[in-house]
């Protein structure tokens, strides 16, 4: 009987450490459904640069005439001669700073820690150990 107890043990710990690994541990189901998140999310945000880039060329080739490189230098802060200039100091509370378009991000869930999963599989075993000898015990 002891046999088959240790068996039992041994059996259902190494088949819900594997169960748990591919499902939870690093590069299973969830940590693979994280990083396809991730894939997609930096797929957007390629696609918004290279958007961005475009128009810049855009506004790059349109800038061959005179009056466009005016109105570039002139939003630029440059002057032409006989302009004034007025300068405003703004409190600091009240200037405006331009927030990042993307940051990366870890994966919302990057996979449970081997020792976890040892703990779990080994818990899990146990629990159907006992569960096993209490039904034989209760037969006899």
């Amino acid at each position: 009987m002891t046999r088959k107890i240790l068996t039992i043990f041994g059996l259902t710990g190494a088949i819900s450490y594997l169960i748990l690994l591919s499902f939870a541990g690093k590069g299973g189901y969830l940590h693979n459904q994280a990083l396809k998140e991730e894939i997609q999310r930096l797929a957007y945000a390629d696609e918004l640069l290279a958007l961005e880039v475009d128009s810049l060329a855009a506004q790059r080739s349109q800038m061959q005439s005179p009056d466009a490189i005016k109105d570039a230098a002139f939003k630029y802060g440059y002057l032409e001669e006989g302009e004034t200039v007025f300068y405003f100091d703004l409190p600091p509370e009240e200037v405006t700073i331009k927030p990042t378009r993307y940051t990366a991000q870890r994966p919302s869930f990057e996979g449970l820690a081997t020792p976890y999963i040892v703990l779990l599989s080994l818990l899990n075993a146990l629990i159907v150990t006992v569960a096993v000898v209490a039904m034989t015990r209760h037969r006899r």
